[in-house]
């Protein structure tokens, strides 16, 4: 929910918009809010630019941000080898600055109420709102706010790998959401199926085009199943290995591999 906009004596040339933002509620089931600021340039705002992500450190808050962010903007309007910025966000800490005087009463009576990867919670809701959808992000974290943002990458495993359960013992505890057992026994590879696929990829191949792609370190499947899937191909139409990652190159670069996959269907298209 916006509030207002305004300029500011640090950030003269910029335009200011405050907000109050959902958070998730404190342990006990407290409701919280985040403060947070949006930062414009007051001329023409560039669709196509950045839009950066501002994280405070410890005992600190959003506004530290700003007398940096006028120089930001500056820079990025000047100089046309940098890119443009669209516009910054900066997010408070629950329990910091602004979002504290509008969590006091939540906060109040335990101070370990607003832990920091309850700040990951939010920044993580925050990535998924419609105020940023379709931009284009750039996170900057300073001490405490870097954490807080590489755990808001980790609630995204938390929130579609995981679930709540009980141990044996009736312990409330965290699980995969696929059973430990069905996972094991899909490592215990059946060979017949897997050289099936390959030999069904040799076929198509004469007939689309066949596009590999591998990690460059050998760590979970061995060399000689990549030599084989390659040589057993014969006509791949290409065979991109990327460097420095290996087979979980999905969750270690997601940007390579989006790009990688753009470029193959821009092959496809010549």
């Amino acid at each position: 929910m916006a509030l207002h906009s305004a300029t500011h004596p640090f950030t003269p040339a910029l335009n200011i918009e405050p907000f109050v933002l959902d958070s998730p509620p404190t342990p006990s089931g407290k409701p919280l809010r985040v403060a947070a600021k949006r930062y414009r340039s007051l001329g023409k705002i560039p669709q196509d630019g950045i839009t950066l992500l501002l994280f405070h450190g410890l005992g600190q808050h959003k506004e530290q941000w700003e007398p940096a962010l006028e120089k930001l903007f500056t820079l990025h309007s000047e100089r046309s080898n940098l890119p443009r910025i669209r516009e910054a966000w900066a997010l408070d800490w629950q329990s910091h600055g602004e979002a504290a005087v509008l969590n006091e009463d939540a906060l109040k009576d335990d101070p370990k109420s607003a832990p920091l990867d309850l700040w990951a919670s939010a920044i993580a809701g925050f990535l998924k709102s419609d105020l940023v959808a379709g931009h284009r992000l750039v996170g900057v974290g300073y001490s405490s706010g870097t954490v807080g943002l590489m755990l808001s990458t980790l609630a995204v495993f938390s929130e579609h790998a995981l679930k709540r359960s009980k141990d044996k013992d009736g312990n409330a505890c965290v699980v995969g959401k696929c059973p430990a057992i069905h996972e094991a026994s899909a490592f215990q590879v059946n060979l017949k199926n897997t050289w099936d696929a390959v030999e069904q990829l040799s076929k198509l191949s004469q007939l689309v085009p066949i596009h590999v792609v591998y990690g460059e370190n050998v760590d979970l499947m061995p060399q000689v199943i990549h030599d084989c899937v390659i040589k057993r191909i014969g006509t791949a139409a290409s065979i991109t290995t990327v460097p420095d990652v290996g087979h979980t190159i999905m969750q270690e670069r997601p940007d390579v591999v989006a790009t990688t996959i753009s470029e193959i269907l821009n092959h496809n298209q010549d």
